[in-house]
């Protein structure tokens, strides 16, 4: 129910206010990771409305020339964008012992700066963000025991403080989380023994809770998770004949169940990742041996999975890196790195559309990040037009607490999970006007921004 609200006094408000700058990008962007042993950078390139990409700044966060010794930010490996868009944490695999990761900050052109670093143990090969101050990163080796390590970032002071370690088995190579951030996957993919995802939730204190655990064929590797259907994929690696995984997640305990249509088995050599469509609908999953991008149907009672035969080849083995969707307007996107260069053949960052019979439409094809081994790719999918009935993000909408949320927010105190764009509730550039609060009230009424 929506109560009424005193408007007396508002003016006063919104004269107090100033305007919330957001660091992120206006437009779609996506972001990539390069992965030189000399050269570590991340790269920025803004999506026009039909799937192109443009590059907009190779950003160099660290370089050395051949023979001189290891620092921190070469080998740029996984990224991780945050909720609100204004950082992307980097991670680096270097010979060093102790790694660093660097959070880097996105203006609204998409152009980058390094915000802050911090260090992890070695080796951090993956990291996700939990919320915009919450951070996990894991502790990736081949003996001894691997760890995620839990901090918590302190954006005015620039400095990140571990919460936890928790251990996770022999090798965690890939996490991976619900939307809202409440519960992270950890695979666990030892070259020997057991091999396992495990599931824990994030409590609000930043720890984590165990909720459970299952075994999947081969190594289950490149989690993806599909958020309509709440199910959790993964790839059986190189290890016995190729298969998807596909389990059935619970959101109140966090169990994984492993449906009756998994392991599907697959076409290709060595699958490595799997990527849902923003409707679930079709699973995109990349190879390593082969070097291919393939996409399948998804069925959404079941979750069989079914190849299409559609599918991009990179290349030589090894040349596919990540994958990422993107719901762009009325399309959806795929983005995926060509890490090598090869017969003529550049590497760089391609965008396909995915059509409804999961055919993949060109939009660009290797384009040239600038960077050494294009790896990893995060998308961010631009800034919202319009705020919702749901300001303050706690997926109740229309509440008392939202509108205290957003009067909150006109007085210059924003809530982590309020609406990216703050006071500007109309997205019109201008934070805190009249027209933000008519704005407001016509969608609590039900009506249009």
């Amino acid at each position: 129910m929506i109560h009424p609200v005193r408007l007396a006094g508002a003016a006063t408000l919104i004269a107090a206010c100033a305007s919330t700058v957001l660091g992120q990008s206006t437009a779609p962007a996506i972001f990539v990771t390069n992965n030189g042993n000399l050269r570590g950078s991340l790269t920025s390139l803004t999506v026009r409305p039909d799937g192109t990409v443009d590059l907009v700044q190779d950003f160099v966060i660290g370089e050395r020339a051949s023979g001189e010794p290891t620092i921190p930010g070469t080998n740029a490996y996984s990224a991780s964008i945050s909720p609100n868009g204004r950082f992307v944490a980097v991670s680096h695999a270097t010979s060093a012992t102790i790694e660093q990761v660097t959070i880097v900050e996105v203006a609204a052109d998409a152009h980058l700066s390094i915000y802050t670093t911090f260090q992890t143990p070695d080796s951090p090969l993956d990291l996700a963000w939990l919320s915009d101050t919450l951070l996990a990163v894991t502790e990736t080796r081949s003996s001894g025991t691997n760890r995620v390590h839990m901090y918590r970032f302190n954006v005015a002071g620039r400095t990140f403080t571990r919460i936890e370690a928790e251990a996770t088995g022999g090798f965690a190579s890939w996490l991976t989380t619900t939307p809202d951030g409440r519960w992270l996957f950890v695979n666990d993919a030892p070259l020997s023994g057991p091999r396992s995802l495990k599931s824990y939730r994030v409590e609000d204190d930043g720890t984590l809770t165990y909720a459970g655990i299952n075994y999947p064929t081969g190594y289950g590797l490149g989690m993806g998770f599909d958020s309509v259907h709440m199910r959790l994929f993964s790839c059986s690696g190189s290890t016995g004949p190729a298969a998807v995984n596909a389990y059935a997640f619970d959101p109140e305990s966090g169990s994984l169940t492993e449906l009756l249509t998994s392991p599907a088995p697959v076409p290709g050599s060595s699958p490595k990742q799997a990527v849902a469509s923003a409707d679930g609908s079709k699973l995109l999953v990349g190879y390593g041996s082969d070097g291919t991008m393939r996409t399948f149907t998804v069925d959404p009672d079941t979750g069989a999975v079914a190849a299409t035969g559609f599918l991009f080849d990179a290349g030589i083995q090894g040349s596919l890196g990540n994958i990422a969707t993107m719901r762009l307007g009325s399309i959806d996107m795929v983005f995926t790195t060509d890490r090598e260069t090869y017969d003529g053949t550049p590497r760089g960052v391609c965008s396909f559309v995915l059509e409804a019979d999961g055919s993949l439409t060109e939009r660009s094809i290797r384009v040239d990040t600038g960077g050494i081994a294009p790896s990893d790719v995060v998308v961010w999918a631009g800034l919202p037009t319009c705020g919702t009935a749901d300001f303050d993000g706690d997926t109740d909408s229309g509440t008392d607490a939202d509108i205290e949320a957003f009067f909150n927010c006109l007085a210059g105190n924003c809530c982590p999970t309020c609406f990216a764009l703050g006071a500007d509730f109309d997205a019109d550039g201008d934070a805190g006007t009249d027209a933000d609060i008519e704005a407001f009230f016509r969608v609590l009424g039900g009506g249009n921004c």
